[in-house]
């Protein structure tokens, strides 16, 4: 699989058109230009988290003795269950809790304007890039990816797949578009991830015959 394929895979697993509505509803009492300043530097942020299991995946994986073979078949179980779970959200195992990440601000409350303005000005880390953008999927793939392309090749596909990423949210959260179609959207990557995943258990089965 190419780095660009990778890359493309990466952006759908982080899943940047599913967390727009997030991202807007906890930045949603800034300023736009601060709005961009703040999903850019969460961007970075997972950015290097992403990296850092990009350079140290490889070595995990060849500590544990796994092939080739194994780890593309394991590809499949985890971009399955990522793309069923974009799907049907219900049952998702890898999606955060939204509701425990979510701002509700009931009009002229002015103690809850004080706590948001305290806590949830401008996030850090935590909940945007972690676990929002990087959750368990996005660091089982890239660790996957750091043993079949090596650490400089998972490291391109992570900046790849970033750039996209912060694109999408940055555009998402100035402008937040209809609902309806970014649920749309969602629906569509979690066939694409299904379908790709189907391909890798393929792939898998025949390294391992040969």
């Amino acid at each position: 699989m190419s780095i660009l394929q990778s890359s493309f895979i990466l952006f759908l697993i982080i899943d940047s058109v599913g967390g727009i509505a997030i991202v807007a509803s906890l930045l949603k009492h800034l300023p736009t230009r601060q709005k961009i300043l703040v999903v850019a530097r969460e961007c970075f942020f997972a950015l290097c988290t992403l990296a850092i299991f990009a350079t140290v995946g490889s070595s995990i994986l060849s500590f544990l003795g796994l092939s080739h073979a194994a780890v593309m078949i394991s590809s499949f179980f985890i971009l399955g269950l990522i793309g069923l779970g974009m799907i049907f959200p219900h049952i998702s195992p890898f999606k955060p809790d939204s509701s425990s990440i979510d701002i509700s601000n009931s009009g002229d409350n002015t103690q809850g304007s004080t706590i948001v303005a305290g806590i949830y000005q401008s996030p850090l880390f935590s909940p945007i890039a972690m676990p929002l953008l990087v959750g368990s999927s996005s660091i089982a793939y890239v660790s996957t990816l750091s043993a079949t392309l090596g650490a400089l090749g998972a490291l391109s596909v992570v900046c790849i797949s970033m750039l996209g990423t912060v694109f999408i949210l940055i555009v998402g959260t100035a402008c937040l578009c209809n609902q309806t179609l970014l649920t749309i959207l969602e629906r569509l990557a979690g066939m694409v991830l299904v379908m790709l995943a189907i391909q890798s258990l393929l792939s898998g089965i025949t390294l391992y015959l040969q």
